[in-house]
């Protein structure tokens, strides 16, 4: 009787040593591949970090996008194959590396994208401006439209600027868009507050009944900036403002 017991449990731990290294060898070879997903995601993110540093590549443009999307992806199946696996260290410590090798790079190459993008916004009003400023163009519609178009895109966009990771790179991100784009709208913005001026001036005149009052008060706003117009701006675009006010074509108020 005992020596059947004992050759039933000889046999019994036969079988479990058979069937216990399997599930082992079974587990081994699943967190492998999983971790092999997040070596080839952290591969892929770790160039795509070089491409978007302008410290590592001395130049902004934009990131190789099938790369950007390659990273992406091989993020995607990475994560989704780790977070399969059931809860444990090693699936942990798995998903820290997904987010702080991989992912956090993926979310700054979207920030400095959009940065890139925004800044070319910048940039075309920006040319734009300047291109009415080198030729003295002023007295027309367009100077003060695109003035206010540059100051909204500016305010707008700023805050994209001011997302991109590393100081360098957002530095030389501000210094190529934001300020040239400053710089431009600081020298229309007398002009362009004169003008604004002058074309309510206009517009009031042009109803039948129009308040005196308010009349004398651009009237009294734009003289008090001739001194500015006079020393920033091109001689004749002085004179000009000075005769559409005071000249004989300029404000004919009636009480």
């Amino acid at each position: 009787m005992n020596n059947k017991l004992l050759k039933m449990i000889m046999s019994l731990l036969i079988v479990m040593n058979l069937i216990v290294p399997a599930y082992k060898a079974e587990a081994t070879v699943s967190v492998s591949y999983e971790e092999g997903l997040v070596k080839t995601a952290e591969y892929n993110a770790n160039i795509l970090r070089k491409q978007i540093s302008y410290e590592y590549n001395k130049a902004l443009s934009v990131p190789n996008m099938p790369l950007f999307n390659q990273t992406k992806d091989s993020y995607t199946k990475a994560y989704s194959a780790v977070t399969a696996l059931k809860s444990s260290t090693t699936k942990t410590q798995l998903l820290n590396r997904l987010s702080s090798n991989v992912k956090l790079h993926i979310d700054r190459a979207v920030a400095y994208i959009d940065a890139l993008n925004a800044g070319k916004k910048i940039e075309t009003l920006t040319k734009e401006l300047r291109y009415l400023k080198n030729e003295e163009i002023y007295m027309l519609p367009v100077t003060s439209e695109y003035y206010h178009k540059l100051s909204s895109e500016i305010r707008k966009q700023a805050v994209l600027l001011y997302r991109v990771y590393g100081k360098s790179t957002r530095d030389a991100i501000l210094k190529k868009y934001k300020l040239p784009a400053e710089e431009i709208r600081n020298h229309f913005a007398y002009f362009v507050t004169v003008y604004d001026l002058m074309d309510e001036g206009y517009i009031e005149l042009s109803f039948d009944e129009y308040d005196v009052y308010y009349m004398l008060d651009l009237l009294i706003s734009i003289n008090g900036l001739l001194p500015e117009i006079e020393s920033r701006y091109p001689e004749h675009v002085f004179y000009r403002i000075v005769l559409l006010t005071r000249g004989t074509h300029g404000f004919k108020l009636s009480a």
